[in-house]
């Protein structure tokens, strides 16, 4: 990096040596006016280079405690100036405003760091909101896929059931995010999945290809943790009747069934 002939000044001096003379109130204005709010990085940057300059002048034990109170105080106010940038564009959007601009390209990130900021009745309304608008595009992959995310972020199990019926078990594959949302719905409400569960087994039974059997077989583990014995073999024994012909299936519930 290229060495900076600053101004002269009198007082303060951490640089000094020939023709060098510069003041922490010098450097503090130099650098404040080039520091970008968006990459408060520059100042590692800065930091490294003007230690190195002062270990050549020999001079940076004796200005090391005052050059790195200079820094902290720099980074500080980068700090500050980014939160500050953060908490105004929050409080200048509103639930039904950050939809519009965040519906073009939908992302989780965003959507979580927006709703942290928001009281208890704008969350509600944002929620209520972002599903009820990524619903209507749920034949788009990648609204389907953060709607779920949403979903299971919420805990929203009634509208993902009610989404999962009437959209997943329609289509040939099952996306990462629904399963996702299928694991949270039975760990957290294991009573209320079962019959949306046993219906995904017999929907991936129906597809009647090897994955699907496999996933069949992976749903049928997690409906065995959610019911008792009994019950658990009373919709084995009604599974293999209805797909008795089904070779491929028995095979990978035979253990079930010794």
């Amino acid at each position: 990096m290229t060495e900076r002939k600053l101004p002269l000044t009198p007082t303060e001096t951490i640089i000094s040596w020939g023709q060098y003379a510069i003041s922490d109130e010098q450097m503090y204005t130099n650098l404040r006016s080039m520091l970008s709010d968006e990459d408060p990085r520059f100042l590692n940057l800065e930091k490294e280079h003007w230690k190195k300059t002062l270990l050549h002048a020999g001079i940076f034990a004796l200005s090391k405690k005052r050059f790195e109170k200079l820094f902290n105080d720099l980074t500080d106010t980068a700090v500050l100036s980014e939160k500050n940038k953060t908490t105004a564009l929050n409080q200048s959007e509103n639930p039904e405003t950050f939809l519009n601009h965040w519906l073009v390209r939908p992302h989780k990130g965003r959507y979580e760091s927006f709703y942290v900021t928001l009281s208890e009745e704008q969350k509600q309304l944002l929620k209520d909101k972002a599903i009820h608008a990524l619903s209507k595009q749920i034949h788009q992959t990648g609204a389907k896929r953060t709607l779920f995310l949403l979903l299971d972020f919420h805990h929203a199990f009634k509208e993902g059931e009610a989404l999962w019926y009437k959209f997943t078990m329609t289509q040939t594959t099952i996306t990462r995010e629904e399963k996702q949302f299928m694991h949270s719905f039975i760990i957290t409400a294991p009573e209320m999945a079962t019959p949306l569960l046993i219906h995904t087994i017999e929907w991936h039974v129906e597809m009647r290809s090897r994955e699907h059997y496999l996933m069949a077989a992976f749903y049928l583990d997690q409906l065995n943790g959610c019911l008792n014995h009994e019950e658990f073999q009373s919709v084995l024994s009604v599974l293999n009747h209805r797909f008795s012909k089904l070779k491929g299936f028995r095979e990978v519930i035979r253990h079930y069934t010794r």
